[in-house]
């Protein structure tokens, strides 16, 4: 979305993947502002159905955390199981080591609840 473009450090990036064209702050156009949302993951929100997990660093200046809190709200609203985690003073790769780590294991945690089988434990004879 175009709000992207003053709050992300890779704008340039934006145009050139959004609108097939170097960054030019001067020439913005609504119709710039509606490919920015038609190629964004909100525009598809209210498709979603799948379960998600969203992992954000409050100091990611490459996706703004406001980002992953407007979704995550759809996805409340849609009644789609959703989870978000924020981990302070962390950048887009989540820093430090015990940030990575607690990330890792929220990943697993959301993908053992929905892709394991429930594991029951068979009572052994004695």
């Amino acid at each position: 979305m175009s709000y992207m473009l003053a709050a992300s450090d890779i704008p340039d990036w934006m145009y050139a993947c959004c609108l097939n064209r170097d960054m030019s702050f001067k020439s913005l156009t609504a119709e710039d502002n509606t490919a920015f949302f038609n190629k964004s993951p909100i525009s598809v929100v209210r498709n979603c159905k799948t379960p998600s997990l969203l992992l954000i660093g409050d100091a990611d200046r490459r996706v703004p955390p406001n980002a992953a809190y407007y979704y995550y709200h759809a996805l409340q609203e849609m009644g789609v199981d959703c989870k978000l985690m924020n981990y302070p003073d962390s950048p887009h790769g989540l820093l430090p080591t015990e940030h990575t780590a607690d990330a890792t294991m929220q990943i697993i945690l959301w993908l053992d609840k929905y892709l394991m089988e429930p594991y029951e434990a068979n009572e052994v004879a004695n």
